[in-house]
């Protein structure tokens, strides 16, 4: 028997008939999926100039962790918190009970260590685990968006599950090479991104070095700006609190009401001397708003685009931010003293993501005063040597094959990309490391900021001052409404299943996301069952003790040196489970001929009597193990509401390499055998 995945592919034009019906029920749906939030309250109105104006809150740094000895290791505790937001108190989802998380700093060749507790309660009510529908809101993950790491075990990998109660401890290894720029993190939970992002969950990572250190900006003030957009209902409770839930966010009606707030501020006031030139790390970290940043009469001077230097400054009126955007810019202020405005306004609707143009809100007071400090702006051309050397321009030669053709649709509340919602059991491009590919992505029905993980690409766009056509790097393109966008991307170092996805995160928790496999050829035997889809490995087996019959503890590091698999079963009274403990008695020797040992563990206590008769048959070969607390099954991730059945084959230096996690107990021996033989 063999061990594969089955890839589906559909063909659009195929259902090209239907397009004329489709677009009568989109307009109808739209009016209520994407008319619902015209109404602007006056809680918070920061379309009301006066009222913006008239707020004093000082602009807020936001705290920062600093690398150690190559390493930094850091705790974010994700739990309810209640913060203010303008007037009102906010019960919402949070990193260390803030709006805003900490500034995560880190260099090229560092290992960033990061433990995520999940501090939530547990849900009291079920929602449908299903790819269309958001569900999970109290189950998390962790995104560093924008990384060139691994998307596999203890790393990026966004396929991990972290319920109430749990921690994990990720690694992340920056590679020596990594460009140096302006990155982010949020999570990534399937279900519940949107609830948890729009809660304030996110955080600056920059990763130091290149423009850092340019003497062009020596003296040059930096600030660090995280733009989130909050859904906040308007309703209040006796104690003046409101609260983010999952309907203010997925079912949004004539009651709610958006604000966007920069480092956990409303229309905070910036302070900065006549003359002087600052620089700012600009992260768009809200949901489904276009910012078009405006800071009359001063020009922004970009040198970063997606924490990639450009190698050029270039001087822009406005800088338009779409959801997962970063952007660099230099800042020269007035020479007279006064109070400006940074402000958002979308006139050109091609370019929102609602379709739509929004009015001008204020975003921030800057007040430009104290002694003059005239300071000149670098020569555009003296940024040239800092564009990343691991990032040249991918030319033509490169590419390999035709491009993929790829189509984002927004149906009323329908997300998915190609007609098929997502599945994380099913790899909807098979790409191979060390390549290089071009792909077109279009959009039907609506505008998509579009995102990959790993791996950055190079983009057709045409500037928005002169329409020129350039490629330019990035890791998120905005893709308008019929727009088709042209990018090219290198897989460099990291093989592994990743996902591309529309950075609206209710688009992506309701289905617009797609897994990318990066394959090795030198690997092309790894096989990997992973039936619910909730990790990518490598990863380190956890840490945990069963106990034997004997009263004696087993635990992990027991079997380091040595291959193992690990059998979780629910008892020998189940006869799923029981069969499968006999078939891999039953060819135990093909086992042992690949000096491999099992140690199978239940629930249930195991008789003194049965575990003698094993010693006999087996020796230490095949060891059977209680655990009447569920420990291992949780820890293994192995456990929905009860014990599930998983198998786990693990490699001398104590790292998964393979699992299956399912509802019925993983029963072909042949298939395993397989997994032993390519490892």
């Amino acid at each position: 028997m063999k061990c594969s995945f089955k890839l589906r592919t559909h063909n659009l034009a195929s259902r090209d008939f239907l397009f004329p019906i489709a677009l009568l029920f989109y307009f109808i749906a739209s009016q209520t999926a994407f008319g619902e939030d015209e109404v602007q309250k006056n809680f918070i109105n920061q379309h009301d100039a006066e009222l913006m104006k008239s707020r004093d809150v000082p602009f807020q740094a936001i705290p920062e962790i600093e690398p150690e000895s190559g390493r930094t290791a850091l705790e974010l505790v994700v739990e309810f918190a209640v913060n203010s937001v303008g007037p009102y108190r906010l019960l919402h989802r949070s990193y260390n009970g803030k709006l805003v998380g900490p500034t995560i700093r880190v260099k090229p060749g560092e290992t960033l260590e990061l433990r995520l507790t999940n501090a939530l309660p547990r849900e009291t009510q079920s929602a449908p685990n299903v790819a269309t529908e958001p569900h999970g809101f109290n189950v998390t993950n962790i995104h560093t968006h924008g990384l060139h790491v691994s998307p596999t075990g203890e790393s990026d990998n966004v396929f991990l599950d972290i319920r109430p109660g749990e921690y994990f401890d990720f690694r992340f290894e920056i590679p020596k090479d990594h460009p140096a720029g302006t990155f982010w993190y949020h999570p990534h939970k399937h279900g519940s991104v949107a609830l948890q992002m729009a809660s304030g969950m996110s955080g600056a990572l920059i990763v130091e070095g290149g423009l850092d250190g340019a003497p062009e900006l020596a003296g040059v003030q930096e600030k660090v700006m995280v733009f989130q957009q909050l859904n906040l209902p308007d309703d209040v409770d006796t104690n003046g609190v409101i609260e983010i839930t999952p309907g203010s966010i997925y079912k949004p009606g004539n009651n709610i009401f958006r604000v966007t707030i920069i480092n956990g501020e409303v229309t905070p006031t910036l302070t900065m001397r006549p003359g002087e030139v600052q620089r700012w790390r600009l992260i768009h970290a809200g949901l489904e708003e276009t910012i078009n940043l405006g800071f009359d009469p001063v020009k922004f001077h970009e040198i970063a685009l997606d924490g990639i230097a450009t190698g050029t400054m270039t001087a822009r009126s406005h800088v338009e931010l779409q959801p997962g955007y970063r952007a660099d810019v230099l800042v020269k202020a007035p020479v007279s003293p006064g109070e400006y405005y940074l402000t958002s306004e979308v006139n050109n609707v091609s370019r929102a993501i609602k379709g739509r143009a929004v009015p001008k809100i204020i975003l921030a007071r800057i007040a430009v005063q104290g002694e003059p400090n005239d300071m000149a702006l670098p020569e555009p051309g003296s940024f040239a040597k800092y564009v990343p050397a691991s990032l040249p321009p991918i030319t033509d030669s490169e590419i390999v094959g035709p491009p993929r053709e790829l189509r984002l649709r927004r149906f009323g509340m329908q997300s998915d990309i190609e007609c098929q919602p997502f599945d994380p059991g099913r790899a909807d491009h098979v790409v191979e490391l060390s390549t290089v590919e071009e792909w077109n992505v279009s959009s039907l029905f609506d505008a998509h900021p579009f995102h990959i993980h790993v791996n950055p690409f190079q983009v057709l766009v045409n500037d928005p001052d002169t329409g020129a056509e350039n490629w330019v790097w990035r890791d998120t393109i905005f893709v308008g409404d019929g727009e088709r966008v042209r990018l090219r991307t290198r897989y460099e170092h990291f093989d592994g299943d990743t996902v591309l996805h529309c950075h609206n995160l209710d688009h992506e928790d309701r289905g617009m996301m797609q897994v990318v496999r990066i394959r090795n050829p030198k690997n092309a035997t790894m096989l990997q069952t992973v039936t619910r889809g909730f990790m990518r490995l490598p990863v380190s087996v956890p840490d945990w003790t069963v106990t034997m019959a004997t009263g004696e503890a087993v635990k992990p590091d027991n079997f380091l040196g040595g291959k193992w698999l690990l059998v979780l079963h629910k008892g020998f009274w189940c006869i799923h489970c029981s069969r499968q403990i006999n078939l891999l008695a039953a060819d135990f020797a093909e086992f042992k001929e690949r000096d491999v040992r099992i140690l199978a563990v239940c629930p249930d206590l195991i008789s003194i009597d049965m575990d003698k008769e094993w010693r006999e048959r087996f020796a230490s070969g095949f060891v059977l193990a209680s655990d009447k607390s569920l420990t291992v099954f949780r820890a293994q991730q192995c456990f929905d509401k009860e014990a599930l059945h998983g198998i786990y084959f693990i490699d001398a230096e104590g790292k998964i390499r393979w699992q299956s996690v399912a509802d019925e107990p993983f029963t072909d021996i042949d298939c395993l055998t397989q997994v032993l033989d390519s490892n």
